[in-house]
């Protein structure tokens, strides 16, 4: 017979974004809070690539195969038998890089160059580039 304990785990994300480009690292995190217990992990994912039985499970270098929803649930290493419910699922989407060209922001600065850079929804700036700016004759 299983017994279910009180203590929600939360799937947590380092850094915070749901969608990370290809090749970047992530930290995917099962938190259970409250008391001193010794937990096992068990993760639920439709990813391709399984989560090893720990709580904390970085992805190196992501891609494609790392997307998908996470969830976990506590194990006591005390009682094999009492476990947590599954925490909410968190969905983790890995878009291949060329995606990161969302927002292109032009702008003159006062020493006359031109700078344009694109940035992403986390503001991570993608190219930055510039040219002088042109002399205008009279």
């Amino acid at each position: 017979e299983q017994f279910t304990l009180s203590p929600l785990p939360v799937v947590t994300l380092y850094p915070n974004w749901s969608e990370i480009y290809r090749g970047e690292t992530i930290t995917v995190r099962c938190e259970i809070h409250g008391g001193d217990t010794e937990w096992d992990y068990e993760w639920e994912t439709n990813s391709i690539i399984k989560p090893p039985n720990q709580n904390e499970y970085r992805i190196i270098s992501a891609s494609s195969s790392n997307s998908g929803n996470y969830r976990c649930k506590g194990r006591m290493k005390s009682s094999q038998r009492k476990t947590t419910e599954w925490s909410d699922s968190v969905t983790l989407t890995v878009s291949d890089s060329k995606s990161c060209l969302l927002r292109l922001l032009f702008f003159w600065d006062c020493t006359g160059l031109l700078h344009h850079s694109w940035t992403d929804t986390h503001s991570r700036i993608c190219v930055q580039s510039w040219k002088r700016r042109p002399r205008v004759s009279h």
